[in-house]
């Protein structure tokens, strides 16, 4: 994450920028996209004064004044609204579902999740942990906000986001099932925010798959991996569970 005077004066930059144009002309050129993304970042910052400013240029995109968590709410809804035939940004919605922030590019491939897994669950054995990750971010929230986009686009069967998502999904399910045959302890993997995260991705996104696409081949998958973990093979929260 970075300091508190990057990330400042970079939201001052897109409030600038925003406010250029008259309010209520259109911001839906592609080359428009990164800018309004990084916006809706600010958003979600976890100083009230960036959330702040950030709002503020997202009234010149909306032309309303808005509180910050309202404003990333309409800010999406805009978003679905004026790029939903956009490539680029469909492979954003399928990114953040899968809890990736990055910008796509050719050379900026996702994470796979076993990846996340594997990063999420190593041991820190400091005696005072150092907080690097935004704490405003709701990672679950998050999760809805992009799913409910998600939902609301209409996808080609053979789109390659599509294809990414539910491979990703898949791939997911199945950590899932590994993790729910393991022993657990207090300081297990259930005990680790981060793990919890990803793994309520996993179960939000394959509901929502199946939902969307009930012959995409993974509702099998989705109730033999919901058959696992309700099992008592493993420890998992309720709240993941209530998904399935």
């Amino acid at each position: 994450m970075q300091d508190f005077d990057t990330r400042l004066a970079t939201v001052e930059s897109l409030c600038s920028f925003f406010s250029i144009i008259e309010v209520g002309q259109p911001w839906t050129q592609e080359e428009h996209l990164a800018a309004i993304l990084a916006l809706y970042d600010s958003l979600n910052d976890d100083d009230d004064d960036i959330r702040d400013v950030g709002s503020a240029a997202v009234q010149s995109i909306l032309g309303k004044a808005l509180v910050p968590i309202e404003a990333a709410n309409r800010l999406l809804l805009w978003l679905a609204q004026h790029y939903a035939g956009s490539p680029t940004f469909r492979q954003v919605v399928v990114r953040r579902i899968m809890g990736d922030s990055r910008y796509p590019t050719p050379k900026n491939n996702a994470v796979s999740i076993q990846d996340q897994l594997q990063e999420a669950m190593k041991f820190d054995d400091s005696l005072f942990v150092i907080e690097k990750q935004n704490l405003f971010v709701d990672e679950v929230r998050e999760t809805q906000r992009w799913i409910a986009l998600y939902e609301n686009l209409t996808w080609e069967s053979n789109d390659p986001s599509l294809d990414s998502l539910t491979t990703w999904t898949s791939a997911g399910l199945e950590a899932m099932q590994n993790l729910a045959r393991q022993e657990d302890g207090p300081l297990g993997y259930a005990s680790k925010p981060e793990v919890f995260a990803i793994l309520s991705r996993v179960v939000r996104a394959s509901a929502a798959i199946a939902r969307k696409q009930p012959d995409s081949g993974l509702c099998e998958r989705i109730n033999k991996s919901g058959s696992v973990v309700q099992d008592g093979l493993g420890h998992m929260s309720g709240l993941l569970l209530q998904s399935f």
